[in-house]
Formats: structure tokens, C-alpha cells, sequence
């Protein structure tokens, strides 16, 4: 699993998922239950990512401003890199997803409905495939994957969505 652009913080992290995905790959292998194997590594492997979290949220707090390129001086060239943090929210219905899309921070939109596309080379972000695939509900699917995310805030495409839900729910 280990990758060239891997950073070292990124390295505990990724052991730990390494270690869990063995366990469950031997565990179905061999119908063996395993949770009491994988729920010590799961519960560090949390503690690792609210550890990184709260450094990240700590480092950004203290900055007087958002660093961003000023016209006429020197660009400096930089690398994003995106850490996924499970917030905890689960959906299996349209209304246990619209409560939680009403919850979660911008930074989980821009995950599923932004970054999404460029990861995974699809034209729709993860809500829109998710609603077709696992709910079947295709129109509403293409009502989603036609917002455009680059023209607007996170938060008025948040409102689009819930409003597209808002009116399936309302369907008979």
C-alpha cells in the first residue's frame, strides 16, 4: 500500500488500514469472526485521524490568513493532498441521507460531489452514484450530477441537493 507520494504521517495510518483489511480478508477466507481482532486496531486507527485532525484544525487556527497567490509575486508551486476522516454518518434511505448531508461539514461535499469526479474519472460525484446504484433513483441521480459544484459555494450546492431530495421525498 505504501505509495511514492505517501507522507510520513500518512504511513501509521495506512499500516493500521493494512493490518484491518488482512484480518477481514483472512476472516472471510475462513468464516472465522474476527471483531475482537480488528476493534483495537479500528479504535487507533480512529484516535490516529482525530490526532491529525485536531494538528491540521491546530495549524490553521493560528494563521492570520489563508495563504493564496498575490498578482505580481512569486508563485509558489504546491501539492494538495486529500485525507478522508469517517464522520460517522451512515445513510440507508433517501431521509436518513438528506439528515445527513443536512449535518456534515462542506469539506464532506466537496469530498463526494468535487473531488469525487477527478479521483474516480466519473462524471458524477459519489451522492449521485450512490442514490443511483444503492436507491435506484436515476432522476434523481442526474438532477444531482448536473449541479454545477465550480460556479457556486459548497453550501448553496448543499441547499440544491436538499431541495432535489426535499421534492422526491414529497413525491407520492
Amino acid at each position: 500500500m505504501a505509495s511514492a507520494t505517501q507522507l510520513e504521517f500518512e504511513k501509521p495510518i495506512v499500516e493500521l488500514e493494512r493490518q484491518i483489511d488482512e484480518i477481514k480478508k483472512t476472516a472471510g477466507d475462513s468464516q472465522l469472526s474476527v471483531a475482537e481482532a480488528i476493534e483495537p486496531l479500528e479504535r487507533k486507527l480512529e484516535d490516529l485521524r482525530e490526532e491529525l485532525v485536531t494538528i491540521i484544525h491546530d495549524h490553521l487556527a493560528r494563521l492570520s490568513s489563508v495563504p493564496r497567490v498575490e498578482f505580481g509575486e512569486t508563485f509558489h508551486f504546491q501539492q494538495s493532498h486529500v485525507v478522508q476522516v469517517p464522520l460517522g454518518a451512515t445513510a440507508r434511505t433517501l431521509a436518513e441521507f438528506r439528515a445527513g448531508l443536512a449535518g456534515v461539514e462542506a469539506s464532506a461535499i466537496y469530498y463526494h460531489m468535487v473531488e469525487a469526479r477527478a479521483r474516480l474519472g466519473r462524471p458524477t460525484g459519489d451522492f449521485a452514484e450512490w442514490l443511483r446504484g444503492s436507491l435506484g433513483m436515476s432522476e434523481l441521480a442526474e438532477g444531482i450530477g448536473r449541479i454545477d459544484t465550480y460556479m457556486t459555494s459548497l453550501e448553496r450546492v448543499r441547499a440544491r441537493v436538499l431541495s432535489l431530495i426535499d421534492e422526491e421525498l414529497e413525491r407520492p
